[in-house]
């Protein structure tokens, strides 16, 4: 194994499992270039458009330490591998998700909650490229982050999938 298959091979792993648990069309679609946090935030901005027209406004803000700890993830991982390869199953996941739900308000609101806790849940500090230069055997921390995000997708789209 060469010394960048090695340095994403927990990457790797991850999106591999995440692709078995869906189907083919799926993957296809989220590992697209259309697949960015710009996508994803001119959906959140149309969601948000749409249910203030339909006088439903819901508390997007919860999105906002996801969203945030994603981004940052997303500029750590650089120091380890091409972070848009594996950051588009984050966003285009989302992306189809909220869009998906944004009619099943109450569904809505607990996809809303669900990011709100994830992003609640990775400690910020952790996510700073320096610390990762000098440590680079805390690699392993971002693989399990991954991984778990990974792992909430594959589970919110069964269960999005089943109530479509």
């Amino acid at each position: 194994m060469n010394p960048s298959s090695q340095s994403n091979a927990g990457f790797q792993r991850a999106a591999t499992k995440f692709k078995q648990s869906i189907s083919k069309t799926l993957w296809d679609q989220f590992a697209c270039d259309s697949n960015s946090l710009s996508s994803l935030n001119i959906e959140i901005k149309a969601i948000q458009k749409s249910h203030g027209e339909k006088g439903s406004l819901r508390n997007m803000a919860r999105l906002g330490k996801f969203i945030e700890a994603m981004s940052q993830f997303g500029k750590v991982i650089e120091v380890f591998v091409n972070a848009s390869e594996f950051v588009c199953f984050v966003w285009g996941p989302m992306k189809f998700l909220l869009g998906v739900a944004k009619t099943h308000l109450d569904t809505f609101d607990k996809l809303l909650d669900a990011y709100d806790q994830i992003g609640s849940a990775i400690p910020g500090h952790l996510l700073h490229k320096d610390m990762f230069r000098e440590h680079q055997n805390l690699k392993v921390i971002l693989e399990d982050y991954y991984s778990d995000v990974l792992q909430f997708h594959a589970e919110a789209l069964k269960v999005l999938g089943r109530s479509r």
